[in-house]
C-alpha cells in the first residue's frame, strides 16, 4: 500500500511535498541530476545495447550527423563543438551482420532539430 496522499490543492502540495512523493526544493537542489538526469544519459543508454550483446559485438561504429567517432566520447566531443547539447540528442542503433556469428553495432546520434528537420522530408 503506498503512502503517497491524494492532493487536493496546489497549496497542501507547495506546504508538504514529500508527503505527495516530491522533494523539496532544498532537496532537489541537492541532487538535481536524481530527479532531471545528468546531461550524458543519451550516450550511456546507447551504451546498454553493447552489454546485453556483448558475446555478439566484434566492433562499436559510432556516428554523428555523418562524422564516424570510434568511441562515445568522440561523439560527446564532436557534438559540443557542433554546440549541440548531449540532451538534444537522439540515436539509432543498427545491428549489422558482420558474418562468423558477430555483428558490428552501428549507433547513429542525431540532434532532435535535425530530427525534426528530417521527419518533414517524409
Amino acid at each position: 500500500m503506498s503512502t503517497v496522499k491524494e492532493a487536493n490543492s496546489t497549496e497542501e502540495i507547495i506546504d508538504n511535498p514529500t508527503a505527495y512523493g516530491m522533494p523539496t526544493f532544498e532537496e532537489f537542489k541537492r541532487k538535481r541530476d536524481l530527479y532531471m538526469g545528468r546531461e550524458d544519459d543519451v550516450l550511456s543508454s546507447a551504451d546498454v545495447g553493447s552489454s546485453i550483446l556483448k558475446k555478439s559485438v566484434r566492433k562499436h561504429i559510432y556516428e554523428f550527423q555523418g562524422y564516424r567517432c570510434k568511441t562515445l566520447e568522440e561523439v560527446q566531443n564532436v557534438a559540443s563543438r557542433q554546440g549541440v547539447a548531449l540532451k538534444d540528442l537522439v540515436y539509432q542503433p543498427e545491428v549489422v551482420w558482420a558474418g562468423a556469428g558477430k555483428y558490428d553495432l552501428f549507433v547513429r546520434f542525431i540532434s532532435k532539430q535535425e530530427k525534426a528537420k528530417r521527419d518533414q522530408w517524409k
